[in-house]
């Protein structure tokens, strides 16, 4: 014992030469200050550690303009201590033995790198973590001494730790932000008006439907409501991720023109939203929510008087080491927080919803996202081959988000085993959709109801080497399912197999529930195409299109028709963008092709049949996607009148929608750009905007 140490309560010093057991204060009083210190050393072991994740994660946090995983961290603090307390606790009777202190020290540490690498050994995060604790071992250590020397934290072990972990519960609480009251409703709705339902299915990739043709039944639900609606066999997405791709529903803008993006990541409140609009004339606006980027920070409720989360169930599993222990001994979350938005919706619907207004409604189902393998048993093992192993779908699961987030290589059975798991999420989902469309039925609004049925993106499983989403314009990130379902309107079995994009979501909304849309407005209602359809006879196609278009009518299948082009009142550019990115860790990612290169900029059009990619150093890739879905092989240099041809298309959308150029400092609100006015003349001439 140094001069300067005061032994607590008696206890023999675990650094001294004395034997345990010999405090002047008996054997009892040394145990007890055993376990105090152990206590205390363990509070302080969580503690540190709770900082490390909130080190990690604030500044991704930040700069994704992310509510969720803050509220998260803090909301993991309290787990995160009782952790450390526990652990502490457990090996206190090591600080009762000679130089006990620095081995309780290095064990406590070295246990939870050892569990945070066993959790997530391919994350570089939890190699950080790793790290970062062992880092802390001498500062611990400190601490641990600073404690011992202070008699009076010995009698406050109780009330410390209570008020820590009240405190770790209390404080997210008090901080959380109340959303902006939507403005105030400037007309009621329209007599008639119908309730108006967006359900997105985040990341489904159309080709994993068996309604698009594949082979496994994962959407049953999906496939009957296209039977019972409008079924777009081609809708395309503006971008590659969530914030984009919702953002232009919610505006009807293209992503360089609303901001939010990889660049941004933020929806300015310059933008008009969906749910303003209908708010301000006479709709209740209400969302649940399963997406941790559909928040107030990321300025997505605009104009919702609710926005329910539920967004812990699947970032708080990936990002904190308590949730993730509890997750995997089966102790919390099953799904992402499917079950909890329809049993919110379902509850919402049927006893809270006065049925004096209508409602405009945003579901967000993300059930088919990594972790892959939050599932319920049932749909987790569905399709999974027979024998597998939980940690063997862990694995899997994990290598696929490395391969997005690092460029890391995935081995072949595993991403056969992520694709069964994804397939699996959708059935699970499918599920939950069709409870919403009972709950409808139930309070006899359901035939009164425009329900859309789109996802926001799909998912890469190796094409291209690249896995996830965020990278590459390619067909499997970019053509999803999109399902419209409203009697009053659209003719059952109505299929669309002209090229649509998910932009016309927020003018189709508006166009059924008949508000009149806001002036700018970039992508088209779909509603001309639901009109006409109802007028024509003989189960024709519409043959009306653009100078150039070659496509002819086809036959209606039984009980509909079948829709080859639009009609001029519904065309929209079908135009794609990826912004530049920096990835999750700035410098970690390594690219594997041309079309993940980090911060650049890429472009794609799609006409007649044609795909043009450009970006912004200048290289252009040309595919047909109907007949080379994966996009093998490019045309560029075969077909160069194509390429020009569809280069000067996109030019001209660029200008006459205000986008900028791809090169430009910033896009978005506040960006230097311009509308063109003789290019925006060109493309009402084609029909593109009113």
């Amino acid at each position: 014992m140094t001069p300067n140490e005061t032994p607590i309560r008696g206890h023999t010093q675990a650094d001294s030469g004395q034997p345990p057991g010999t405090s002047p204060a008996g054997t009892s009083s040394a145990a007890e200050s055993t376990l105090n210190e152990g206590l205390l050393r363990g509070l302080a072991f969580g503690l540190c550690f709770a900082v490390a994740e909130a080190i990690l994660n604030v500044p991704t946090a930040l700069r994704m303009h992310l509510q969720a995983p803050p509220h998260a961290i803090l909301k993991s603090l309290a787990f995160d201590l009782v952790a450390g307390a526990l652990l502490g606790l457990a090996l206190s009777p090591l600080l009762g033995r000679k130089r006990g202190g620095p081995l309780h020290t290095l064990l406590c540490v070295t246990a939870l790198a050892a569990i945070v690498l066993w959790l997530s050994p391919r994350f570089m995060t939890a190699m950080v973590m790793a790290g970062v604790m062992l880092a802390l071992t001498l500062a611990l250590y400190a601490a641990g001494l600073w404690m011992r020397r202070r008699r009076t934290l010995a009698k406050l072990r109780l009330p410390i730790a209570i008020v820590l972990v009240v405190a770790a519960y209390g404080v997210p609480r008090a901080l959380t932000p109340t959303p902006p009251a939507p403005p105030a409703a400037k007309a009621s709705a329209p007599a008639g008006a119908p309730n108006v339902l967006l359900i997105v299915i985040d990341t489904v990739r159309a080709d994993h439907l068996d309604a698009y043709g594949y082979s496994r039944q994962t959407a049953p639900t999906l496939a009957r409501l296209a039977g019972e609606g409008a079924f777009f066999e081609r809708a395309i997405a503006p971008g590659t991720w969530t914030i984009p791709t919702h953002a232009s529903m919610f505006t009807g803008l293209y992503p360089s023109a609303h901001g939010a993006h990889h660049e941004g990541n933020l929806l300015a409140l310059e933008n008009t939203t969906l749910a303003e609009v209908l708010h301000e004339n006479g709709y209740r606006t209400v969302g649940f929510n399963s997406n941790p980027f559909m928040t107030d920070s990321n300025g997505f409720t605009q104009g919702f008087e609710r926005m329910e989360p539920s967004w812990l169930m699947m970032t708080a599993p990936m990002q904190f080491l308590a949730y993730r222990i509890a997750t995997r001994a089966g102790l919390l979350f099953e799904d992402h927080g499917a079950r909890e938005v329809t049993a919110r919706f379902t509850k919402w619907v049927g006893e809270e919803w006065d049925g004096e207004k209508p409602f405009f409604v945003f579901l967000n189902y993300i059930e088919s996202h990594f972790p892959y393998q939050v599932l319920p048993p049932d749909y987790r093992d569905r399709f999974v081959p027979e024998g597998t192993s939980e940690d063997a779908m862990r694995e899997a699961s994990d290598a696929a988000i490395g391969g997005q987030l690092f460029g890391d290589k995935v081995a072949e059975d595993q991403i056969a085993l992520v694709r069964d798991l994804y397939d699996g999420g959708i059935v699970y989902e499918d599920g939950l959709i069709a409870r919403v469309i009972e709950a409808l039925k139930a309070r006899g609004v359901l035939d009164n109801t425009a329900v859309i049925l789109v996802s926001d993106h799909g998912e890469l499983f190796g094409e291209h080497g690249l896995y996830g989403h965020e990278m590459s314009l390619s067909e499997q990130l970019i053509h999803v399912p999109l399902v419209v379902r409203y009697p009053g309107r659209v003719p059952a079995g109505l299929r669309i197999a002209a090229p649509v994009t998910t932009v016309s979501v927020f003018a189709t909304a508006l166009d059924l529930a008949g508000v009149p849309e806001p002036e700018r407005v970039h992508a088209r209602s779909l509603g001309p195409i639901f009109d006409v359809a109802r007028k024509t006879a003989g189960g024709v196609g519409l043959r009306s299109g653009p100078a150039g278009d070659t496509t002819t009518g086809a036959a209606a299948p039984a009980g509909g028709m079948r829709v080859m082009t639009t009609p001029p009142s519904s065309r929209s550019p079908i135009f794609s963008e990826q912004h530049r990115f920096e990835g999750i860790i700035p410098g970690t990612y390594k690219p594997q092709g041309p079309f993940d290169q980090m911060e650049v900029r890429y472009r794609a059009l799609e006409e007649d049949g044609w795909k043009l990619i450009v970006d912004e150093k200048g290289n252009r890739w040309l595919f047909r996607p109907a007949l080379d879905p994966g996009e093998e092989t490019n045309l560029a240099d075969k077909h160069p009148d194509v390429v020009a041809r569809l280069a000067r298309s996109q030019e001209q959308i660029v200008k006459g929608l205000g986008l900028g150029a791809i090169d430009a400092e910033k896009l978005g609100p506040g960006g230097d750009v311009e509308l063109d006015p003789a290019a925006h003349d060109a493309l009402k001439a084609l029909g593109y905007v009113q």
